[in-house]
């Protein structure tokens, strides 16, 4: 939009303007409507970039153009960061002591890594190299998460150190590792001096054939293990949480790996660290053992009873593998501080698996795509909204518009074309499963014309937990691929005029139309036979002082009415007309055309009425009668105002053949 600026209020550099200092790149901006009904409709909420000043020669006409966007622009508009879902779930969970938490996932080749704030900045405390032995930061695998620190050989003293807050009340002490033949690992907190102001953690391999141990002091034999813990050594990422809490004079201490509790006990007559670090030891071939190098990383201390639910915590380890769709999308705007809305109930949504390390808009869209649904930037907010798959099933339609009535503002365009197209699909996964899915036969099978329409064969892939599940993420998306209907890019509707404008129930209900409604379009043209169902995708809004126009972009809405079992029917197999009839007959004989006397139509009278379909033309079934192939059905001809003859071998089928949802 053009903003009239004569006076220089919409100049943000203008220090006597009203506006100055509140107006700036991304000043937010909405744009509301009053209908006829005096009802203040919100039809736009985004972001100002840019308010390039402009002027003309003589300086009497002053403007500023203004363009403004959803949050989307902001956030592509340069590289986005990569996230690691459980680094970001780590730099959250700092609720007490935001300084105490070291990823260890920095660039490889530097001395010392710092730690990470509660708000993602980079700190000043370094965990840094003491001893032999050596550490590589940013070079330990701990795949699927980030690197991590590498550090191998056979220190004397201490790996590494740093010093970290601590509270006496409880101490939480979480950090994830890899290794694939385990030395013996060390991690202590406390003081330097004392013997029982240090707790160790200890995991060993050697003779003791990996296990986790506490101890205290300088002690390296632990006071308590876990016993044999194989894994450890299995060459995988492992997570492992110590608690030590003060109960009294005595200290109670559990272990977890894995979100599973390995160690537990009390220590009696003692007590805990109020100041302190943690040192951090491996010796990689203690003993003459032979092991391997360690991967190390996402080091927190956690302190006051602070340290997030463990079952939480797995969670965003295993990257929240088994999280739905619509969760997920919810959890990402909410750590990001984006508002976020849903149509559906997000807990219906596909179940995910492990999160990527794209960007956030990516993994949106991985979510959303995974689930089918629809993401989008609502009108009233600035940030996401998702309306899920199943709350797109068997809606009824929102906007009903009669074409004779002259409603619309221009003529529509019904378009057959092959823009969503796909009658060979081959669905993946991240993890290597896939499964293809086929249309052999029928008008958009993969059959060359007149019978089909030839291959358009496809891959699409979807982050799905299950491998089990990708079967029916190919069928649907074959199913979406291969509507044979029409779709109309652009129903034009302009509220201005008064053949809207004048209806107020009319009018609201195109202003309240939103993503994922189905538009009703009926009476349509003769060579446009029957009634169109469209989904709205989106649409494009032009406001000015004369004229209100939406235009609606929509595909087939048909695409997700799906099967209720306990109202609809299967369709036959193959049925055909066993002789031919003309235009006005009310009586067929219809054959089984697949293998006769066993795919035959019910004759029970609770079935009908119901409608079928053949060369197009729709009919309404109010009797069947024969056990035998060919049965009789007594039809209402010309329900759609097609009228024609049908010549023996037509199909028969139902007008409507219901499918399976996702």
């Amino acid at each position: 939009m053009s903003i009239n600026n004569r006076d220089g209020q919409f100049s943000p550099r203008n220090p006597v303007g009203p506006l100055y200092g509140k107006i700036a790149r991304n000043s937010r901006i909405r744009v509301t409507v009053t209908t006829p009904d005096t009802t203040e409709r919100i039809r736009f909420t985004g972001e100002v970039a840019a308010w390039p000043q402009e002027w003309d020669t003589t300086g009497t006409d002053v403007w500023v153009p203004i363009e403004a966007s959803g949050v989307t622009r902001r956030l592509g508009a340069g590289n986005e960061v990569q996230l690691s879902s459980f680094r970001q779930f780590m730099i959250d969970a700092q609720s007490s002591l935001p300084d105490n938490y070291w990823p260890l996932d920095a660039e490889s080749g530097i001395t010392r890594s710092f730690n990470v704030t509660s708000d993602g900045v980079i700190g000043v405390k370094p965990f840094a190299p003491a001893g032999l032995g050596y550490v590589r930061f940013g070079e330990g695998d701990l795949a699927p998460l980030p690197n991590g620190a590498e550090i191998g050989g056979s220190p004397s003293g201490y790996s590494a150190t740093c010093t970290v807050g601590i509270d006496n009340t409880q101490i939480a002490m979480d950090f994830v590792f890899k290794s694939e033949k385990l030395g013996r690992l060390r991690i202590s907190i406390g003081k330097s001096t004392g013997a029982s102001t240090r707790w160790s953690i200890l995991l060993r391999g050697n003779t003791n054939d990996n296990d986790v141990g506490l101890a205290l002091g300088i002690d390296v034999n632990p006071f308590a293990h876990s016993g044999v813990l194989p894994e450890l050594s299995d060459g995988t990422v492992h997570h492992v949480r110590m608690v030590l809490f003060q109960d009294g004079s005595d200290v109670d201490y559990t272990v977890y790996v894995d979100g599973v509790s390995r160690l537990s006990g009390t220590r009696s007559s003692e007590v805990l660290p109020d100041t302190g670090d943690v040192k951090v030891d491996y010796d990689q071939d203690e003993m003459d053992y032979g092991g391997a190098p360690l991967a190390l990383g996402h080091f927190c201390v956690f302190v006051f009873a602070t340290e997030p639910d463990i079952d939480e915590t797995m969670l965003a380890f295993r990257q929240y593998a088994g999280e739905t769709a619509g969760r997920r999308m919810e959890r990402l705007c909410g750590e990001h501080g984006l508002t976020f809305s849903a149509v559906g109930d997000l807990d219906a949504t596909v179940v995910m698996g492990p999160q990527g390390a794209g960007g956030l808009t990516a993994a949106l869209i991985d979510a959303a795509t995974a689930d089918g649904g629809l993401l989008f930037e609502p009108a009233d907010a600035l940030g996401y909204a998702y309306r899920t798959r199943e709350d797109l099933y068997n809606q009824a339609a929102a906007l009903e518009l009669d074409y004779s009535d002259g409603v619309l503002s221009e003529v529509p365009t019904a378009i057959e074309d092959d823009s969503f197209t796909l009658n060979d699909v081959t669905a993946s996964s991240p993890g290597g499963g896939s499964a293809r899915a086929v249309l052999e036969s029928g008008p958009m099978s993969v059959q060359d014309p007149p019978d089909g329409v030839s291959r358009y064969q496809g891959s699409i892939s979807r982050n799905v937990l299950s491998d089990g599940t990708l079967a029916d993420q190919a069928g649907w998306a074959l199913h979406l691929g291969t509507i044979d209907e029409p779709r109309f890019p652009a129903i034009a509707l302009n509220l201005a005029r008064p053949l809207i404008a004048g209806d107020d129930a009319l009018t609201a209900a195109i202003a309240e139309l939103g993503f994922g409604d189905l538009v009703s379009l009926v009476n349509l043209p003769v060579w446009v036979p029957g009634d169109a169902l469209q989904l709205v995708l989106g649409y494009a809004e032009l406001l000015s002082n004369f004229e209100w126009q939406v235009r609606v972009n929509g595909r087939p809405g048909s695409a997700f009415t799906v099967a209720d079992t306990d109202v609809d029917r299967y369709d036959a197999i193959a049925s055909a007309l066993a002789s031919g009839v003309n235009s006005t007959a009310t009586t067929l004989s219809v054959a089984d055309d697949w293998d006769a006397g066993v795919s035959l139509w019910s004759t029970d009278d609770a079935v009908v009425p119901f409608d079928i379909g053949i060369g197009g033309e729709q009919m309404t079934v109010s009797d069947i009668s024969g056990t035998t192939s060919p049965q009789t059905f007594t039809v209402t001809r010309s329900v759609n105002g097609v009228v024609k003859s049908h010549a023996t071998g037509a199909k028969v089928q139902l007008w409507k053949t219901p499918r399976y949802a996702l």
